[in-house]
Formats: C-alpha cells, structure tokens, sequence
C-alpha cells in the first residue's frame, strides 16, 4: 500500500510538471503566436467560418473586428484575461490593421509581468490609431511597459532610456488632451520609481485639480519618506 501512494505521488508529480510546461494554447497567444506558430489547416478553416458568421452579424469585416475588441475590453475588465486574449484574438484575425487588439494585447501582457512584449504592441498600436480622441490613453497605458522595463533593470543608462520614454508618452497625452487627469497618477508613480521626488510631487498636485483623480494614501505615505510634499 505505501509503495502504490509513493508510485501514486510520482506519477501526480510527473503529470503536474507536464502540464505546467505545457505551451498555452494559440488562442491565448496573442495574434495566435504569429508568426512564430503556424495554424494547422482544421484551424484556417475554423477562422474562415468565423470571419463569415462575424461580417454576418456586425456588418463588415472592420465594424466585426470593432465589437470583438470591445467584447476583449469587457472581459478585460471583469478580470477574466483568458476570455479577453481570445476576443482580441478574434479582432485581430478579422483586422490586423485596427489599433484595437493591439492595445488590447499590450494591456493584458503588461499586466501579466511581460513588459517588453507589451511595449511591442503598444507601439504597433500607437502606429495604427486613427483615432485621435482615442491617442491619449493608449500613451498612457503605454507608458506603463516603459515604466515597468526602467523600474527592473540594472543597468542604470537603460533604465534612464525606458523612464525617458515613458515621460516622452505621458508628456504627449498631456500635449493632446491637457484636460485628461488620467495622465497624471501614473507619471507621478513612474517618476517616483525613476527617483525623481520633486517631479513626482509636481504631478501629485496637478492630478488634484481633478476630481476623483487622486492619488492614493499610500502613494502619498511612500512619496513623502522619500522626500516630503514641497510648500
């Protein structure tokens, strides 16, 4: 009996570490690994039936690729990312030249720690958007990736570049739509994390001439340790 719980365990184990080495599925791969993975010949054609049943119900091949990219954003903000990354997917399969999925694709690997391959997309984004209302956020949330890439590099000459970059987008948010308070949190985090105190604290107050744009207690708590808020 111990021997089959030990052969019991030994088999679990080598069953997990499979499965967790196990490559994710294309559908959860942005743009399905293009063009790193080849789709077999059952999937193109699930994708050809797709794309006609989708310009079916929406009207046209760039009004479908809109509303799948706003079903990725809904289930984006629910939290479930799987269900997004296949929305996206499905919009960028039905318009590769659209900002959306881009975007879309950008947000959910920043927040799953892959900032590079995030800043990748957020620039192809950034190249395709034709809609300039729109340009402003898609800065900012770029922004993030070049935050993230400056605050977890060691070598201090290419965290400069990404914190530089980062300022560069969220000055040109700012440029085009100066009444957007979003930019303004997450410029005083990024300088915060760059060392930039006094900048930081620059943009803390400008982002409280906006209401419900505050910045955080505990934001404030940790700025004001490392130097405390200008008179």
């Amino acid at each position: 009996m111990k021997f089959r719980n030990i052969l019991f365990s030994i088999v679990t184990a080598i069953i997990l570490t499979a499965c967790a080495s196990a490559p994710p599925p294309i559908n959860l791969l942005p743009m399905y690994g293009y063009p790193e993975v080849e789709k077999p010949e059952n999937l193109k054609k699930a994708d050809e039936d797709f794309i006609r049943m989708a310009i079916s119900e929406q009207g046209s091949r760039e009004k479908a690729a809109k509303a799948y990219a706003m079903y990725g954003m809904g289930f984006a903000m629910k939290g479930d990312s799987e269900s997004a990354m296949r929305r996206y997917n499905q919009s960028w399969l039905l318009n590769p030249n659209s900002y959306l999925p881009y975007w879309g694709f950008g947000d959910l690997l920043l927040a799953q720690g892959k900032a590079a391959e995030a800043a990748t997309h957020y620039e192809k984004a950034l190249s395709l958007i034709d809609v300039e209302s729109a340009k402003p956020n898609l800065l900012i949330d770029a922004s993030g990736a070049y935050t993230a890439q400056g605050s977890s590099v060691t070598d201090k000459m290419k965290s400069a570049e990404f914190f530089n970059k980062a300022n560069s987008l969220l000055n040109e948010a700012i440029k085009l739509d100066p009444k957007n308070g979003d930019a303004y949190i997450p410029w005083a985090k990024s300088l915060y994390l760059e060392g930039n105190y006094e900048k930081a604290w620059e943009m803390v107050k400008k982002s409280r001439s906006f209401p419900g744009k505050q910045v955080s207690p505990d934001f404030i708590d940790k700025l004001s340790k490392k130097m405390p808020e200008p008179k």
